[in-house]
């Protein structure tokens, strides 16, 4: 089995409906991006099993290039 991580958008979203027209306007559905809840606001998250790869694919050539997201470990 194979080890998965999170990466988390930096900035979060007061509503469901601005989270998805950010994941559209931004083509990150494509990549398996989702919003989900956090205390009352929505945060931008990717879980992957390459988080390198989407990383480098982010930063460089992504839709929102430069821009740093945190980087989780997920329990096995």
């Amino acid at each position: 089995m194979s080890s998965r991580t999170r990466l988390i958008f930096p900035a979060r979203f007061r509503g469901e409906r601005a989270a998805a027209a950010f994941l559209r306007d931004n083509g990150l559905y494509a990549i398996g991006a989702q919003a989900i809840p956090s205390d009352g606001e929505f945060k931008i998250v990717i879980d992957t099993a390459r988080p390198d790869a989407v990383q480098r694919y982010l930063a460089q050539g992504g839709p929102l290039p430069g821009v740093e997201w945190q980087r989780v470990e997920l329990p096995s």
